[in-house]
Protein backbone atom coordinates (compact mmCIF):
# COMPACT_ATOMS: atom_id res chain seq x y z
CA UNK A 1 0.00 0.00 0.00
CA UNK A 2 2.84 2.65 1.16
CA UNK A 3 4.51 1.70 -2.34
CA UNK A 4 1.03 2.21 -4.16
CA UNK A 5 0.89 5.61 -2.68
CA UNK A 6 4.47 6.83 -3.22
CA UNK A 7 3.49 5.54 -6.73
CA UNK A 8 1.01 8.09 -7.11
CA UNK A 9 2.93 10.78 -5.68
CA UNK A 10 5.65 10.07 -8.50
CA UNK A 11 2.69 10.22 -11.17
CA UNK A 12 0.75 13.33 -10.06
CA UNK A 13 4.55 15.57 -9.39
CA UNK A 14 4.04 15.39 -6.06
CA UNK A 15 7.84 14.17 -6.06
CA UNK A 16 10.24 14.62 -8.78
CA UNK A 17 12.93 13.28 -9.86
CA UNK A 18 16.59 15.18 -9.08
CA UNK A 19 17.12 18.17 -11.45
CA UNK A 20 20.77 18.11 -11.74
CA UNK A 21 20.87 21.99 -13.08
CA UNK A 22 18.44 24.37 -11.97
CA UNK A 23 18.57 27.07 -15.54
CA UNK A 24 14.89 29.21 -14.54
CA UNK A 25 16.90 32.14 -13.54
CA UNK A 26 20.63 33.46 -13.99
CA UNK A 27 21.20 33.16 -10.63
CA UNK A 28 19.78 29.83 -9.53
CA UNK A 29 21.62 28.15 -12.80
CA UNK A 30 25.27 29.26 -11.31
CA UNK A 31 24.00 28.22 -7.40
CA UNK A 32 23.49 25.10 -9.24
CA UNK A 33 26.85 25.36 -10.85
CA UNK A 34 29.32 25.78 -7.92
CA UNK A 35 27.73 23.84 -5.85
CA UNK A 36 29.66 21.16 -7.63
CA UNK A 37 32.63 22.47 -6.60
CA UNK A 38 32.00 22.95 -2.84
CA UNK A 39 31.97 19.82 -0.44
CA UNK A 40 34.01 17.50 -2.60
CA UNK A 41 32.39 17.94 -5.58
CA UNK A 42 33.86 17.05 -9.06
CA UNK A 43 32.99 20.20 -10.99
CA UNK A 44 31.61 20.23 -14.39
CA UNK A 45 33.03 18.71 -17.60
CA UNK A 46 32.22 21.88 -20.00
CA UNK A 47 32.32 19.59 -22.96
CA UNK A 48 29.97 16.96 -21.38
CA UNK A 49 26.78 16.43 -22.43
CA UNK A 50 24.99 17.82 -19.44
CA UNK A 51 27.06 20.94 -19.83
CA UNK A 52 25.50 21.49 -23.36
CA UNK A 53 21.89 21.83 -21.74
CA UNK A 54 23.25 25.02 -19.94
CA UNK A 55 25.42 26.68 -22.25
CA UNK A 56 24.96 28.66 -25.43
CA UNK A 57 24.68 26.36 -28.49
CA UNK A 58 27.78 28.56 -30.04
CA UNK A 59 29.76 28.95 -27.19
CA UNK A 60 29.97 25.25 -26.51
CA UNK A 61 30.66 24.17 -29.68
CA UNK A 62 33.72 26.55 -29.56
CA UNK A 63 34.74 25.23 -26.30
CA UNK A 64 34.24 21.48 -28.16
CA UNK A 65 36.18 22.78 -30.94
CA UNK A 66 38.95 23.76 -29.09
CA UNK A 67 39.60 20.29 -27.35
CA UNK A 68 38.77 18.45 -30.82
CA UNK A 69 41.19 20.59 -33.17
CA UNK A 70 44.06 20.22 -30.70
CA UNK A 71 43.40 15.90 -30.96
CA UNK A 72 43.48 16.01 -27.20
CA UNK A 73 46.43 18.26 -26.26
CA UNK A 74 46.47 21.07 -24.23
CA UNK A 75 44.45 23.79 -25.95
CA UNK A 76 43.13 27.34 -24.83
CA UNK A 77 41.03 25.28 -21.78
CA UNK A 78 44.24 24.26 -19.94
CA UNK A 79 42.42 25.15 -17.16
CA UNK A 80 38.42 25.26 -15.54
CA UNK A 81 36.97 27.92 -16.29
CA UNK A 82 33.99 27.79 -13.97
CA UNK A 83 36.61 28.74 -11.06
CA UNK A 84 39.79 30.04 -13.34
CA UNK A 85 42.00 26.95 -11.63
CA UNK A 86 43.29 24.05 -12.38
CA UNK A 87 42.26 22.50 -8.71
CA UNK A 88 40.00 23.38 -6.51
CA UNK A 89 38.65 23.72 -2.93
CA UNK A 90 36.18 26.09 -3.42
CA UNK A 91 33.94 27.86 -0.11
CA UNK A 92 31.82 30.48 -0.01
CA UNK A 93 30.59 31.10 -3.62
CA UNK A 94 27.88 34.02 -3.22
CA UNK A 95 26.09 34.79 -6.88
CA UNK A 96 25.13 38.08 -7.90
CA UNK A 97 23.26 39.04 -10.89
CA UNK A 98 24.54 42.60 -11.49
CA UNK A 99 22.49 43.38 -14.78
CA UNK A 100 19.16 41.61 -16.43
CA UNK A 101 16.64 41.95 -19.05
CA UNK A 102 14.10 39.83 -20.37
CA UNK A 103 17.05 37.69 -22.49
CA UNK A 104 19.74 38.63 -21.12
CA UNK A 105 22.05 38.96 -18.00
CA UNK A 106 25.82 39.11 -16.32
CA UNK A 107 26.22 37.62 -12.94
CA UNK A 108 29.56 37.90 -11.08
CA UNK A 109 30.63 34.75 -8.40
CA UNK A 110 32.50 35.47 -5.69
CA UNK A 111 34.39 33.00 -4.19
CA UNK A 112 37.66 32.25 -2.53
CA UNK A 113 39.21 28.66 -3.67
CA UNK A 114 41.84 27.14 -1.32
CA UNK A 115 41.76 30.50 1.13
CA UNK A 116 42.11 32.80 -1.84
CA UNK A 117 39.70 34.99 -3.29
CA UNK A 118 38.77 35.36 -6.67
CA UNK A 119 35.83 36.75 -9.04
CA UNK A 120 34.72 35.08 -12.13
CA UNK A 121 32.30 36.90 -14.79
CA UNK A 122 29.05 35.41 -16.56
CA UNK A 123 27.00 36.34 -19.28
CA UNK A 124 23.67 34.38 -19.60
CA UNK A 125 20.72 34.35 -22.22
CA UNK A 126 17.81 33.03 -22.29
CA UNK A 127 16.59 30.39 -24.28
CA UNK A 128 13.16 28.64 -24.65
CA UNK A 129 14.71 25.94 -22.36
CA UNK A 130 15.80 28.48 -19.66
CA UNK A 131 18.85 30.54 -19.16
CA UNK A 132 22.38 29.52 -20.74
CA UNK A 133 25.62 30.58 -20.19
CA UNK A 134 27.53 32.27 -23.45
CA UNK A 135 30.67 33.82 -22.09
CA UNK A 136 32.75 33.43 -19.19
CA UNK A 137 35.10 36.19 -17.58
CA UNK A 138 38.12 35.89 -14.87
CA UNK A 139 41.85 35.92 -14.22
CA UNK A 140 42.51 33.94 -17.10
CA UNK A 141 40.45 35.57 -20.01
CA UNK A 142 38.31 38.48 -19.84
CA UNK A 143 36.21 36.73 -22.51
CA UNK A 144 37.04 33.20 -22.61
CA UNK A 145 34.30 33.74 -26.03
CA UNK A 146 36.60 36.16 -27.68
CA UNK A 147 39.32 34.51 -26.97
CA UNK A 148 38.23 30.85 -28.24
CA UNK A 149 37.18 32.51 -31.01
CA UNK A 150 40.08 34.42 -32.20
CA UNK A 151 42.33 30.86 -31.42
CA UNK A 152 39.51 29.80 -33.90
CA UNK A 153 40.30 31.75 -36.42
CA UNK A 154 43.79 31.62 -36.38
CA UNK A 155 43.60 27.78 -36.92
CA UNK A 156 41.27 28.56 -39.83
CA UNK A 157 44.04 30.45 -41.45
CA UNK A 158 47.05 28.26 -40.78
CA UNK A 159 49.09 26.95 -43.66
CA UNK A 160 52.02 25.63 -42.37
CA UNK A 161 52.57 22.01 -42.14
CA UNK A 162 51.09 20.14 -39.18
CA UNK A 163 49.18 22.80 -38.14
CA UNK A 164 44.67 21.90 -38.64
CA UNK A 165 42.73 24.27 -40.00
CA UNK A 166 38.79 24.46 -40.12
CA UNK A 167 36.69 24.06 -43.19
CA UNK A 168 34.77 27.81 -42.62
CA UNK A 169 33.70 30.04 -45.47
CA UNK A 170 35.75 33.46 -45.87
CA UNK A 171 34.19 36.44 -45.09
CA UNK A 172 35.88 39.23 -44.55
CA UNK A 173 35.12 41.60 -41.33
CA UNK A 174 33.45 44.65 -41.99
CA UNK A 175 31.81 43.44 -45.30
CA UNK A 176 28.40 44.04 -45.87
CA UNK A 177 25.76 41.49 -44.17
CA UNK A 178 23.72 41.13 -47.09
CA UNK A 179 26.78 40.85 -49.58
CA UNK A 180 28.07 37.92 -47.01
CA UNK A 181 24.74 36.31 -47.66
CA UNK A 182 25.20 36.20 -51.60
CA UNK A 183 28.31 34.19 -50.49
CA UNK A 184 27.14 32.01 -48.51
CA UNK A 185 24.16 31.08 -50.90
CA UNK A 186 26.58 30.62 -53.92
CA UNK A 187 28.72 28.43 -51.96
CA UNK A 188 25.72 25.89 -51.21
CA UNK A 189 25.06 27.31 -47.66
CA UNK A 190 21.06 27.74 -46.82
CA UNK A 191 19.74 29.71 -43.75
CA UNK A 192 19.27 27.86 -40.91
CA UNK A 193 16.37 29.21 -38.38
CA UNK A 194 17.37 27.50 -34.77
CA UNK A 195 14.85 26.01 -32.14
CA UNK A 196 15.54 28.99 -29.98
CA UNK A 197 15.35 31.80 -32.48
CA UNK A 198 14.05 35.14 -31.67
CA UNK A 199 11.71 36.79 -34.04
CA UNK A 200 12.86 39.57 -35.99
CA UNK A 201 10.77 42.62 -34.51
CA UNK A 202 9.01 44.47 -36.64
CA UNK A 203 11.04 47.69 -38.50
CA UNK A 204 14.36 46.40 -37.15
CA UNK A 205 16.26 46.33 -40.56
CA UNK A 206 19.15 44.46 -39.26
CA UNK A 207 17.07 41.39 -39.07
CA UNK A 208 14.49 41.93 -42.11
CA UNK A 209 13.89 38.95 -44.53
CA UNK A 210 16.54 37.15 -42.71
CA UNK A 211 14.98 33.71 -41.55
CA UNK A 212 18.00 32.68 -40.36
CA UNK A 213 18.65 35.66 -37.34
CA UNK A 214 19.44 33.83 -34.16
CA UNK A 215 19.79 37.15 -31.62
CA UNK A 216 19.87 40.89 -32.22
CA UNK A 217 21.31 42.71 -29.05
CA UNK A 218 18.82 45.71 -27.65
CA UNK A 219 22.05 47.67 -26.93
CA UNK A 220 25.90 47.59 -27.37
CA UNK A 221 26.87 47.82 -31.07
CA UNK A 222 23.79 46.05 -32.26
CA UNK A 223 24.83 42.53 -32.45
CA UNK A 224 23.17 39.98 -33.97
CA UNK A 225 23.88 36.40 -35.00
CA UNK A 226 22.79 35.00 -37.90
CA UNK A 227 22.99 30.99 -38.64
CA UNK A 228 23.24 28.86 -42.24
CA UNK A 229 23.60 25.12 -42.49
CA UNK A 230 25.20 23.03 -45.34
CA UNK A 231 24.43 19.30 -45.02
CA UNK A 232 25.92 18.20 -41.49
CA UNK A 233 27.99 21.78 -41.29
CA UNK A 234 26.23 24.62 -39.12
CA UNK A 235 27.83 28.11 -38.45
CA UNK A 236 26.97 31.33 -37.11
CA UNK A 237 27.58 34.75 -38.69
CA UNK A 238 28.19 37.79 -36.18
CA UNK A 239 27.25 40.75 -36.95
CA UNK A 240 27.62 44.15 -35.72
CA UNK A 241 26.05 48.03 -36.28
CA UNK A 242 23.06 48.85 -38.66
CA UNK A 243 22.95 47.72 -41.25
CA UNK A 244 24.50 44.45 -40.10
CA UNK A 245 28.47 44.51 -41.02
CA UNK A 246 30.23 40.97 -40.75
CA UNK A 247 32.57 40.84 -36.91
CA UNK A 248 33.54 36.99 -37.28
CA UNK A 249 32.13 33.60 -38.23
CA UNK A 250 32.52 30.72 -36.07
CA UNK A 251 32.00 26.85 -36.65
CA UNK A 252 29.27 25.53 -34.62
CA UNK A 253 29.07 21.95 -36.20
CA UNK A 254 30.40 19.52 -38.17
CA UNK A 255 32.90 21.56 -39.76
CA UNK A 256 36.06 19.44 -40.64
CA UNK A 257 39.66 19.86 -38.84
CA UNK A 258 42.20 19.80 -41.82
CA UNK A 259 45.41 18.83 -42.35
CA UNK A 260 47.23 20.96 -44.29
Amino acid sequence: MKLAFIILMFLFGMIQPGVSLENSTPDKLLQQIYKRYTGGGSGLDLTSQEAKKVLDPAFFALIRMDREATRGETGVLDYDPICSCQDFEITSPIVSVVAQDGRRATAEVVFKNSGVRSTVRFELNKLRTGWVISDIGGPSSRSLRSKLGQVQKGIARANNSGVVRLDLPVLPEGIPYKEARTKLAAAGWMPYRTADADDCSRGDERCQGFPEMESCAGTGEANCIFVWRRKAQVIEVSTAAVPPIVSGVECRQGCPVLGR
